[in-house]
């Protein structure tokens, strides 16, 4: 991301982060949740044993649907903004502590992109 020093207005590129608003990263961030939430998942049933033994198939459930259907989105764009926020924080708590090339002040503005990643 792009971080302006307070001080002297001098702007630097720092960190991993992406300086260009880029929809990769917005995929990534989407993605990032889903994967989270599959894992969990994941060793919650090996903690809980063996499946049981295949039962006979039953119709459609339609109240399980639905609660995805409308869970699904909000659990995705929420740990979307979890994920975003925790990484924009972690990459300006090591940012801001080095010293502007310009003025040696610490004083660093939020994070920022500029333009699209096109």
């Amino acid at each position: 991301m792009m971080y302006r020093c307070q001080l002297c207005q001098h702007v630097e590129a720092r960190g991993c982060l992406p300086t260009a608003s880029c929809g990769l990263y917005f995929l990534f961030l989407m993605a990032l949740p889903i994967c989270c939430l599959g894992a969990v998942t994941r060793v919650i049933r090996m903690l809980i044993g063996p499946p049981p033994a295949p039962a006979e198939p039953v119709g459609f459930n339609w109240p399980v649907f639905g609660v995805a259907l409308i869970l699904t989105p909000v659990l995705m764009f929420g740990g979307m903004w979890f994920f975003g926020f925790l990484l924009e924080r972690i990459e300006y708590l090591i940012v801001s502590r080095k010293r502007c090339p310009m003025c040696g002040g610490r004083k660093w503005s939020k994070g920022f992109t500029q333009g699209f990643g096109v």
